[in-house]
């Protein structure tokens, strides 16, 4: 049996989810860590640039620079990331991923009461902080495929989501709060304790070191060949569904990058919405995705596994297109543009989730970082490239437009994956005979 039928060989896709077996501990343990940490990085998504703003007093320039630090990681270290957590235990890479992230984030309170901080140490820490963060996700991915059956990964890895979307619905409230009664780099120590006691929650998972696959993606004298990169692109590229997703999804998010630049744009200034109605949106939108998160094993197994992600990016080009058109009295606008957010982040856990589920339950374990780091480098590399290509169109054709036309493509990529034949796979051993 080779190493792939070995990977889904206990699937019974045919049947509903066993339901009298529960997750198991270290799964429980994994969520909780992954929830502390997620609300304490809430505080400082909100806090740092608060600190180069209101603390320190920085330039424009300055704080683009700080936002870039964030997103550069993502598209630089992933596939290097995803190889090299291939050759060690995924549980380990998180637990001190979170360490080194409660370290650099606990420098900056430090650095701030000594009256010593700055704008360029700053920098650096965001950008360590982020180089960390992208191990931390490849881990977290390959670590739940190992406390949790194969036939439990859509229920897992959507209990994981949904808690994501509780930190990111409360975590900015609460982090305002903090700002104002701490001020902004003191309220990051929350942060930086948030990720220590993670950390040590995580000394209740355990995964296996796996040693690196031998084939012919490795001795090619190149750093990508050392590493075997090249190994998972292969798989992952020559696998129909597969690729054909995870294509569909980087086109997608090119243009929801477009959409995501210039959304409180459009809510200030052509809608004249105010700060107020503006949050609200906002909380709808975040309260949306929670809601269905917990549905999304349940539809699913009504629509199929492939339809199930061909929804998933259609409904969300489909609430771009409804907030892109949000247009009349008050009243109107906000019916209009709300439920075109609550529609866009209701599918968004549709998607990622048997997104995610898919990759773990039918890729080699031993490939399992290298593939999800080539994954998510087409799928979100292209958010920045979306949201900078956004700025610059709306600069010349308005606003509207180019949010109206970000949301026709996002609605052509959903369009194309339905004619790719995904919606016949309804299951992930329908997929595993793809390749």
């Amino acid at each position: 049996m080779s190493l792939l039928q070995q990977n889904v060989a206990l699937i019974d896709e045919t049947k509903p989810e066993k339901r009298n077996r529960g997750l198991s501990r270290q799964f429980w343990a994994l969520w909780a860590a992954d929830g502390v940490s997620a609300v304490g990085s809430q505080v400082t998504l909100v806090a740092l640039p608060l600190t180069a703003v209101t603390y320190l007093n920085a330039s424009p320039g300055a704080v683009g620079l700080l936002r870039a630090a964030g997103f550069a990681p993502v598209i630089v270290l992933a596939l290097v990331a995803g190889a090299l957590l291939d050759r060690r235990s995924s549980a380990t890479v998180l637990r001190w991923s979170s360490w080194g992230q409660a370290a650099l984030i606990g420098v900056v309170p430090l650095a701030a009461a000594l009256h010593v901080l700055t704008i360029w140490p700053l920098v650096v820490i965001a950008l360590l902080v982020s180089s960390l963060a992208v191990f931390a996700a490849l881990a977290s991915q390959s670590t739940l495929p190992e406390t949790v059956d194969v036939d439990q990964l859509t229920t897992a890895n959507a209990r994981l989501t949904f808690l994501r979307g509780l930190a990111e619905t409360a975590g900015p409230a609460m982090a305002g709060f903090l700002v104002v009664a701490l001020t902004a780099p003191t309220a990051m120590s929350v942060d930086a304790v948030s990720f220590a006691a993670a950390a040590l929650i995580l000394l209740g998972v355990r995964t296996a070191r796996r040693p690196p696959a031998t084939g012919t993606g490795t001795g090619t004298g190149t750093a990508a060949g050392s590493l075997g990169i090249a190994e998972g692109a292969r798989f992952l590229l020559r696998h129909p569904m597969l690729r054909r997703v995870a294509i569909a999804g980087g086109t997608l998010n090119l243009f929801s990058g477009v959409g995501a630049a210039l959304q409180v744009i459009f809510l200030a200034r052509e809608l004249r919405l105010s700060a107020a109605f503006i949050g609200l949106l906002f909380a709808v939108q975040g309260l949306a995705g929670i809601a269905t998160s917990l549905l999304v094993g349940r539809l699913t197994r009504w629509t199929g596994l492939g339809w199930a992600l061909v929804l998933g990016l259609v409904a969300e080009g489909a609430g771009a297109l409804l907030f892109s058109l949000a247009a009349g009295p008050h009243w109107l606008i906000l019916v209009t543009a709300g439920t075109g957010m609550a529609v866009g982040a209701m599918v968004v856990p549709l998607y990622n989730v048997n997104h995610i589920s898919l990759r773990q339950a039918i890729v080699p374990r031993e490939l399992l970082g290298r593939v999800n780091a080539c994954a998510r480098t087409i799928v979100m590399g292209t958010l920045p490239v979306g949201s900078l290509l956004g700025g610059l169109l709306a600069a010349t054709l308005g606003t509207r437009p180019v949010l109206v036309a970000a949301a026709v493509c996002m609605l052509a990529a959903g369009g194309w994956l339905a004619t790719t034949g995904v919606p016949a796979v309804r299951t992930v051993a329908d997929a595993r005979r793809l390749v």
